[in-house]
């Protein structure tokens, strides 16, 4: 799980999903290419010449030169600015200017400029939106400088290939901002440092144009069909830690709570699924299969399973383990029994059946689900009369080929590479599918630059099962302490979500098969990196926030699933960091559809709906840590509502920065308990037209649950009696909901008399049968539920 470069440039940010709205600052990236190569061949797209107007044409590959020098590195190349020695500096490394054409003629972009550099700094570009007539006056920019971050940061619509490279980083500049001449164009003005010193050099990669528009208000037509998206992408990950860890005891019931209706993942997770025996356990007191079946049953929850791709292990007597079988014949034969047994044999069977067919006894035979250690006494097969537990379609062959299993004291450890991976591949899947037809298998990676042979090797051959793809696009915000550095970074989640998914589309296809006939999930996910669980990073609103946006960035995408790395709350301790209220909002009100959605500077804004129950939410958010904002909502076609409630998640204790917290005993500063949501009752407000404020670093969730609007009452004849009957509009874009008409005559005891459902036009009427008698008072209400 070591985040590592990607390599896959991006023509467009939205392969999939919904458009971002070009206010938000958004930015598109140019690579700077000069007029000729280095053999004096014009190039194809050049963009960069002189700024005195004389043809551009660089030295070649070298590190030191009186010239700019065109080098193979970042996107292809960059231009570099190095004098030829140790004692003189490049002097004919004159200023350049980078042409960025295709934008509206008019209007005003702000300018970044992009640089390459070491971490210890020093490497830096000179650069501005206005010609310096070779004076060097143009700002000079560098790692270390306010208006430079990390290029990574910035929210992009099309970016650059790489971000860091050989211990080198992306960085972006502040240039300015400029304004789009008649042709759509605008000039970006580059110099070097004129340096000697090798770690004040210059490399040159492009810039970074983004439209400066005014905040604009979030409009929503709430009657809208809206785009579906899988409950899946809330998902958790589970693992089987023993019977007496924390993990066991806290984690999973916790993380079961707000998983329900969604997605969770079990049941050896991450490395451990190459580890893992699941007919003994490891060995260990721990939760075995059948009690992860009855946890997707019971809490409605999609489990995803993962087959080992590499071996058994026991103890080597020294502390440690050892691989002592990692035959792939024996590796498809533990996955095809796996697959029988959860498919197959806990469906056909109860306790107490005799089991006639020698490979299921076999199988239940070589179970070893309980032990002497205590508490540890596990059922194989569910009780007579106990709910039967859901099929399991989703079946990931391995983890992460390339990292090894060390971290479980492995010690004849390793990975794989494309041949072995293949090979393995190869067994596993056509064995399980074999046994079951109507599963799906496939490989789960870390990402698809670090893994792209291995990825490769199992989608170029045609003859291998391949369902879906998982991958683990694991994000750094933990490493970042400075709160601006976070706010860019919260900016920038979904472009960075894209970039993983493109590079494993990508891979798809440039191996002879269609992306779109795949799934993809995220199977391990966290936004501040997995290293940070049960950390006061994790237990802090800025990564509540984060882990909202991925949610939203995995919906948009079109995920079918999206697993939670690992324990939204603390594992042991049960303290509930913000990431566990918010996941607690996800489950009651995500819903499956996606109206809208609304970017602007810091603040981000979603439309979802319900569909079993036609409840609308509105989810803000303000990834800024000091500023606070206002959204203006324009809901169009807002059904009436029969209540309308605003809930924030902020720091009860004071105003909310990023740094709030819900912090267990033992964090720095803790225990603290801060975070938590706050309600407000809106009904009866004309929201319509409603300002929504944002205060800085907070969750904003406006629910809007619709009611009947009018009602029709009416008397009718049925042959000689008259019967009371209402007729309403049903809720629309609501399949699950129901209609009743209740009679009381009181106002307390009330009996329903009818139900009904909607007609082609969206109708219900409902009568009672009971005649309507002078002598009687009656008073009727119509509910849905």
């Amino acid at each position: 799980m070591t985040c590592v470069r990607c390599g896959l440039r991006l023509t467009a940010l939205l392969a999939a999903g919904l458009a971002l709205p070009v206010q938000a600052q958004f930015w598109i990236y140019t690579a700077a290419i000069p007029q000729r190569n280095p053999s004096g061949i014009a190039l194809s797209g050049a963009n960069t010449t002189f700024a005195d107007g004389t043809i551009f044409q660089p030295d070649g590959d070298a590190a030191r030169s009186s010239k700019w020098t065109w080098r193979a590195y970042g996107d292809g190349h960059i231009l570099s600015s190095l004098g030829p020695n140790a004692f003189t500096p490049p002097i004919n490394a004159k200023e350049l200017v980078t042409t960025v054409s295709g934008l509206e003629p008019g209007k005003p972009y702000r300018v970044q400029v992009l640089f390459w550099s070491t971490t210890a700094g020093g490497w830096g570009v000179r650069a501005g939106v206005q010609y310096a007539h070779g004076t060097h006056t143009n700002a000079w920019f560098d790692n270390t400088g306010d208006e430079v971050s990390a290029a990574n940061l910035l929210p992009w619509i099309n970016q650059p290939p790489l971000f860091s490279e050989s211990g080198r980083t992306l960085y972006a500049g502040q240039a300015g901002i400029a304004t789009a001449n008649a042709e759509g164009q605008v000039d970006v003005f580059v110099h070097g440092r004129p340096a000697t010193d090798a770690n004040q050099r210059t490399w040159y990669q492009g810039v970074a144009v983004a439209l400066v528009a005014p905040q604009h208000p979030f409009t929503v037509d709430c009657a809208a069909a809206g785009t579906h998206f899988h409950r899946g992408v809330r998902g958790l990950a589970l693992a089987d830690d023993r019977i007496d860890q924390g993990g066991y005891q806290v984690g999973i019931p916790r993380t079961l709570e707000v998983a329900r209706g969604s997605a969770i993942r079990g049941v050896a997770t991450g490395l451990a699924a190459d580890v893992y025996d699941w007919r003994v356990r490891n060995y260990g007191p721990r939760p075995p299969t059948l009690e992860f079946l009855r946890y997707s049953r019971d809490f409605s929850a999609e489990l995803w399973m993962g087959l080992n791709l590499r071996g058994l292990i026991q103890p080597d007597g020294v502390g440690g383990n050892y691989y002592y079988d990692t035959q792939p014949s024996m590796l498809a034969a533990l996955a095809a029994d796996w697959v029988r047994y959860v498919n197959h044999i806990v469906p056909s069977y109860r306790q107490g059946d005799a089991v006639t067919e020698p490979r299921d006894a076999a199988i239940l035979a070589s179970l070893i689900w309980r032990s002497s250690f205590p508490g540890d006494s596990f059922d194989t097969l569910l009780a007579p009369g106990e709910a039967a537990v859901p099929h399991i379609t989703y079946w990931e062959i391995g983890n992460e080929p390339t990292v090894g299993v060390t971290a479980y004291l492995v010690t004849n450890s390793y990975t794989l590479d494309a041949a072995a991976f293949h090979e393995r591949y190869q067994a596993v899947a056509q064995a399980v599918k074999a046994e079951d037809p109507t599963v799906k298998v496939g490989p789960t990676l870390v990402n698809g630059s670090r893994e792209e042979t291995q990825l490769a090797a199992v989608v170029s051959d045609s003859t291998l099962p391949l369902d879906f793809i998982t991958y683990h696009p694991y994000e750094r915000m933990g490493v970042l302490t400075n709160a601006v550095a976070i706010t860019r970074h919260l900016g920038s989640i979904f472009s960075r979500q894209q970039f993983f998914l493109d590079q494993i589309r990508r891979v798809v296809a440039d191996n002879g098969r269609n992306p779109d006939d795949l799934e993809y999930a995220a199977t391990e996910v966290n936004v501040s990196y997995w290293d940070t669980n049960d950390t006061d990073k994790e237990a802090r609103i800025a990564h509540a926030l984060g882990t909202v946006e991925t949610v939203f960035a995995h919906a948009r995408l079109g995920l079918v699933a999206s697993h939670y790395w690992i324990w939204p709350m603390h594992n042991w301790a049960g303290t509930l960091y913000p990431n566990f209220k918010a996941y607690e909002k996800l489950r009651d009100y995500l819903g499956d559809t996606l109206l809208a959605n609304y970017a602007w500077q810091d603040l981000r804004a979603y439309a979802t709906r319900e569909s079993r129950t036609g409840c609308l939410a509105l989810w803000g958010l303000n990834f800024s840590g000091t500023e606070n904002a206002t959204l203006s909502l324009q809901l169009d076609q807002l059904p009436h509502l029969r209540r309308a409630t605003l809930l924030r998640l902020q720091d009860t204790s004071g105003n909310t920065t990023l740094d709030s917290a819900n912090l267990a005993a033992g964090m720095p500063g803790g225990p603290v308990d801060n975070v938590d949501w706050i309600a407000t009752d809106l009904t009866g407000q004309d929201l319509t037209h409603y300002q929504l404020a944002l205060p800085a670093a907070t969750l904003s969730l406006l629910i809007l649950e619709p009611g009947f609007g009018r009602l029709s009452p009416a008397i009718v004849e049925q042959g000689e009696t008259l019967q009371f009957s209402v007729t309403a509009a049903a809720l629309p874009y609501a399949f699950a909901v129901r209609y009743r008409l209740l009679r009381s005559p009181n106002l307390n005891d009330w009996e329903e008399v009818g139900e009904a459902v909607p007609d082609a036009v969206g109708q219900i009427q409902v009568t009672d049968p009971e005649p309507i008698h002078a002598e009687q008072k009656r008073f009727y209400r119509l509910e849905m539920f």
